[in-house]
Parts: structure tokens; C-alpha cells; sequence
């Protein structure tokens, strides 16, 4: 992670980014979250909390989320059981929470491996989803509306030739930073105000809300922070 990260209030809203990617926003566990945040790109539990100098639930409360450490430690002294027991968990579509969080980690999976093509992403469904991609279609999720999904979630199209798919989130910003320092430009309505006049080949503000997942006033206070 690039050096300015270590500002404490940059690792809030990286953290809170996370969290929500992850969508384990109504209860963030700590545990589910050492195991599948981005690594390299958002920062780990340990080191948030050594920045920030708060605890994890502290933390957590502060970025706005409700946490529950007891139901936390209920919940995952259960998988862990099942997976000591060797129970083998079904994954039912028909529920509409279940289906929201495997087509969000469908759109993860089909970013993090760059998988362009539905031929590449049905041989991955069932060995990283637990579900086939025929399962998938059955509750209308073909290819092509994860693709819709994809963009909306990511603001970007799932294409080989994507502008901005080779940086990460956080290239990405400081890529937006260089150039507002060299332009002077001071906040996220100057940035867009320049874009407009110019049609320089940068990120649009659009796009940087939705890679990012933060509001506008977010992203601004960001900047801001980055520019300092």
C-alpha cells in the first residue's frame, strides 16, 4: 500500500470501502474479514488498528457500522465446527440473501481473476461460488446480466481493454492526485469542472466513485487528505 495510506483517517475510509466491497457492512467481523479482504490494496485488520490506534470494534463504530462481537464469535465458532465435522454447506439460491452474496461474489471473482468470457467463468463457478453457472442462469444470471452488474458496481465494462482495469484502487488515486497537483486543482469539483473543459485522459469522477465505492463528499474528503 503506498506510504500516504498510513494517515489514520485515509485508513478509515479505505477500511469502510472494504467492508462495504465485502458486504459485511451489518456486522463487519474481524475474522471474516483477515480472511478475504483485498490484500495489498485495503488494509489488514492489524495494521488499521495500529494506525488508527482504536480497537477493532471501536473502529468499526467510528466508520458508522453496527458491530456485535459476541454474535461474531457465535457465528464463526459454528463454521468452524461444521468444517471440523466435514458438514458440507448447500448453497440455496432460492434465498434472496444467499443469491445477493454469491452474484456479489460472482462480480469478485470475475474482477480478481479478469475472467472476460463465460466459457473461462463457468469453468470457475462451481470450485470458488460452491454453485454451477447452469444454477446461476436458472435464477437469471447469465453472463451478460453479471456483466450489467459489473459495470454498475464497478463503473467500469468487463473488457480486456479497460482503461483503468490495470491500476488498483489505490494507483488509481494517486494517479488523480498527480495530476490535480500539477493542475492545481484543489478539490473534487475543480477536478471535474477541468475534466470537462480539457477531455484529458483521466478517470471520471463517476468512475472513481464507483472503483471506490464512496460517496461524492467521500471521495472529496479523500482528496483532499491525499493532496495535502
Amino acid at each position: 500500500m503506498p506510504h500516504k495510506a498510513a494517515d489514520p483517517e485515509i485508513i478509515k475510509v479505505l477500511l469502510k470501502q472494504e467492508i462495504i466491497r465485502l458486504g459485511i457492512q451489518n456486522n463487519p467481523s474481524r475474522t471474516v474479514y483477515q480472511e478475504r479482504y483485498h490484500r495489498g490494496e485495503a488494509p489488514s485488520p492489524n495494521s488499521a488498528m495500529q494506525i488508527t490506534k482504536m480497537s477493532w470494534s471501536d473502529l468499526v463504530h467510528d466508520l458508522g457500522f453496527n458491530y456485535d462481537a459476541k454474535k461474531n464469535i457465535a457465528q464463526n465458532g459454528k463454521k468452524g465446527a461444521s468444517k471440523h465435522l466435514g458438514t458440507k454447506q448447500s448453497i440455496r439460491l432460492a434465498d434472496p440473501k444467499t443469491c445477493e452474496q454469491v452474484v456479489n461474489n460472482a462480480l469478485e471473482l470475475m474482477r480478481r481473476e479478469k475472467l472476460f468470457n463465460v466459457k473461462d467463468f463457468r469453468l470457475r463457478c462451481k470450485p470458488v461460488l460452491g454453485v454451477s453457472y447452469d444454477s446461476l442462469m436458472r435464477y437469471g444470471f447469465s453472463f451478460e446480466e453479471l456483466k450489467k452488474r459489473y459495470t454498475a458496481k464497478y463503473g467500469e465494462s468487463i473488457r480486456k481493454t479497460s482503461r483503468w482495469s490495470k491500476y488498483s484502487n489505490a494507483d488509481l488515486m494517486f494517479l488523480v492526485v498527480d495530476y490535480m497537483k500539477a493542475h492545481e486543482l484543489t478539490g473534487l469539483h475543480q477536478y471535474t469542472t477541468y475534466l470537462n473543459v480539457h477531455s484529458d485522459a483521466m478517470p471520471a469522477t463517476e468512475t472513481l466513485k464507483k472503483r471506490l465505492q464512496l460517496s461524492y463528499s467521500e471521495l472529496n474528503r479523500l482528496l483532499k487528505i491525499l493532496l495535502q
